[in-house]
């Protein structure tokens, strides 16, 4: 039995999870629909994502284990396997918002510095991409 060290999931929490998963909730990028072995209803982190963090994708060896997740992330086990999630934003700019000047979508491809923005707009580097915000 994993041990979590949170008991509520927030509706947030959720998106955060399905945005880690690829917007997934079938499980079909990893092998739900008809690709053996994992039920479609399952809910599969998915293993590409920089913010998920498989302890075993072997459903087996999490039986009567603990996960080690921080205070920073959420932990998840099922028919896929285990591990944790980074938590992050739980709301993310829509990628059409006028006032966001987005530099890139994807977190790892920003790195980690603070971007470089106009006078008076306010930089952001997150779980959500980065950019800056025009005031």
């Amino acid at each position: 039995m994993f041990v979590r060290r949170s008991s509520r999931v927030a509706p947030a929490l959720l998106a955060i999870a399905l945005a880690a998963c690829g917007g997934d909730p079938d499980g079909a990028g990893a092998g739900g629909a008809g690709g053996g072995g994992i039920p479609e209803d399952t809910f599969c982190p998915d293993p590409d994502d920089p913010r998920v963090h498989y302890q075993s994708q072997d459903p087996n060896a999490c039986i009567g284990g603990t996960l080690d997740c921080t205070s920073e992330q959420n932990g998840f086990q099922n028919a896929c396997g285990c591990g944790c999630i980074d938590k992050g934003d739980p709301l993310c700019p829509t990628p059409t918002d006028p006032n966001i000047l987005w530099i890139g979508y994807d977190a790892a491809a920003c790195g980690e510095g603070i971007p470089s923005c106009a006078l008076g707009d306010t930089p952001f580097n997150n779980s959500c991409g980065c950019g800056c915000i025009q005031h």
